[in-house]
């Protein structure tokens, strides 16, 4: 039962990897979003990262709610995101008075905190940290729910989701209508949905083993699932203003092909390599990867000038990632290195 579990952990770290994955990717396709949306290659890869985001509060809500965690425990948690928050907006604060001397450093550090949590500043990426340290404070409350009432706690997941399919389909018809309404809501703010990814976590086996009552899961079942929801968000966006793939999390197809995928990894029997298990760096991908793709911007800007720019565009991309892991990879093995990307 123990290498059972061990295993279950090693394919949880692995499909965070894919998300860190994914969010680097997006993050870098967005610095070139005009010439992303004309490769049909590019552009599939932009929308799979409706997957990655899910992916992470669920597989938070799945560690985190699997025991309880005292106030304590869960306060250091939190301030260790705040300090980790004011740390890098303080760097570049400093750098911008260098740059600029516009606000005192403090004054900017303070500026670009609050900023952060509406996507606004240089570090917009850290409003997932915010969405994390909320989600952390009510854990003690979900907790005492699912141990108490699973049944009740089950159902606030079924209403939720049910809630999330709603709000989906509204908004897609307000969008081919022109209308853009849930890109108007910060992504920190859309509560419905991230509750429920997060308590679809914490009944995460529940869920699974239901699934495996009904059906058999097989790999191929899973990459049609996904192959078919990224080629309908791909013909959506199409038709539709706002090619952000954001706006699609709480799709019915990106919820039924997450529930299969997780469920297919519960009972499969493939054995991972280690190296592939690179979501123990993912704080230090995910703060470093802005930094790196402003200084290395230019020479994209020259690879687009090539022949078979495409091809090109994705190769590089995918070796300053392998570049950025290494990097973290080398800096985690510092102690003072560690804390600040941790």
């Amino acid at each position: 039962m123990q290498q059972a579990y061990e295993q279950r952990n090693q394919y949880y770290d692995f499909i965070r990897g894919v998300g860190c994955y994914l969010v680097f990717f997006t993050h870098t396709c967005i610095l070139h979003l005009d010439y992303v949306m004309n490769s049909v290659l590019l552009h599939t890869l932009f929308n799979a990262i409706v997957y990655a985001i899910p992916i992470f509060i669920i597989i938070s809500g799945k560690l985190m709610l699997r025991r309880a965690y005292s106030y304590r425990e869960l306060y250091k948690k939190i301030v260790h995101f705040i300090v980790l928050i004011a740390f890098w907006n303080f760097l570049y604060a400093i750098v911008v008075y260098w740059q600029q001397g516009m606000l005192t450093v403090l004054q900017m550090t303070l500026q670009q905190m609050i900023r952060d949590v509406w996507q606004g500043s240089y570090y917009y990426q850290f409003w997932f940290l915010y969405l994390l340290m909320f989600l952390y404070s009510i854990t003690p409350l979900l907790y005492r729910l699912y141990t108490t009432h699973r049944k009740r706690y089950l159902q606030v997941v079924m209403w939720l989701g049910l809630l999330c399919i709603l709000v989906d389909s509204i908004n897609l018809g307000c969008e081919i209508q022109g209308y853009a309404c849930i890109m108007r809501i910060p992504q920190v703010l859309r509560m419905w949905i991230w509750l429920f990814y997060f308590m679809l976590g914490g009944c995460l086996s529940d869920v699974c083993q239901r699934i495996e009552r009904r059906m058999i899961v097989t790999k191929s079942k899973v990459l049609m699932s996904v192959f078919v929801t990224l080629f309908l968000i791909y013909i959506a966006s199409e038709r539709i203003d706002t090619c952000m793939p954001e706006m699609f999390y709480g799709s019915i197809l990106v919820m039924c092909s997450l529930c299969l995928c997780f469920t297919y990894l519960q009972q499969a029997a493939l054995q991972l390599h280690r190296s592939l298990h690179i979501a123990r760096y993912f704080i230090g991908i995910y703060i470093l990867q802005l930094p790196l793709l402003t200084i290395i911007s230019p020479l994209f800007q020259f690879i687009l000038q090539w022949p078979l720019r495409t091809i090109w565009y994705f190769l590089f991309s995918n070796l300053l990632f392998i570049v950025l892991v290494v990097v973290c990879k080398v800096f985690y093995k510092n102690k003072y290195l560690r804390k600040i990307l941790r």
